[in-house]
């Protein structure tokens, strides 16, 4: 005898396999506010050390975020706003405006502590139709990659992902060349299966077995 699945069994399994876990923090920086500050975006235009920063999700609220030393403040008439990154639209007031460097072959460093355990796609943007080039990690500095791991994202962005585990800070050095600087940061937490959509294959696996 055959066993009809139930459709809203059927539907609320599927559905489940599409939920993600509960979200991680997703933090929206613009760097500058000369050419306007981006609405729900958190905005830093000078050094700062472990500054509070919002989490979008509202999730992992103690966040903070050091920026070292800042040369000065740009603005150009950069991407249309609305372009997204990551599935993050960023509004022009984040891209128009940036950062930059004490002096060419100098760094800014970027240091954020405290973000939960997990997997992160970090993107760096910039306005400006300069080359820029940074590194990102997850530890600590002396897990410094070296070398630059973002391709060049003048007038673009760079998104790189990142694994922070417990305990670990996540970094960001801006290359300075004195052609431009750094428009904004978007730190994004990636999706993984939430234990709902595991209960709901088993579910759904269960009554596959029982129609044998």
């Amino acid at each position: 005898m055959k066993t009809k699945i139930p459709l809203a069994v059927l539907t609320a399994a599927l559905s489940a396999l599409a939920m993600p876990a509960a979200s991680a923090a997703l933090l929206q920086i613009d760097l500058g506010s000369s050419g306007g500050s981006a609405t729900g975006w958190d905005v830093f235009t000078t050094s700062v050390t472990d500054a509070s920063v919002t989490d979008v999700n509202s999730v992992d609220n103690d966040v903070t975020l050091s920026i070292g030393a800042i040369g000065g403040l740009g603005n150009v008439a950069g991407v249309a706003g609305g372009t997204p990154i990551d599935g993050i639209n960023v509004a022009s007031e984040a891209w128009d405006d940036y950062i930059w460097g004490p002096g060419n072959g100098s760094e800014i460093l970027f240091e954020l502590k405290n973000l939960d355990a997990g997997d992160y796609n970090v993107s760096v943007f910039m306005g400006r139709n300069n080359t820029q080039f940074g590194r990102i990690w997850a530890g600590t500095l002396g897990d410094d990659p070296g070398s630059e791991n973002t391709g060049d994202y003048g007038f673009g962005s760079s998104t790189v992902g990142v694994t922070v585990g417990a305990g670990d800070s996540l970094f960001y050095v801006h290359q300075e060349d004195n052609t431009g600087g750094t428009s904004g940061l978007i730190v994004n937490p990636v999706p993984e299966p939430s234990s709902v959509a595991l209960l709901g294959l088993g579910g759904l696996a269960l009554i596959l077995r029982r129609r044998k």
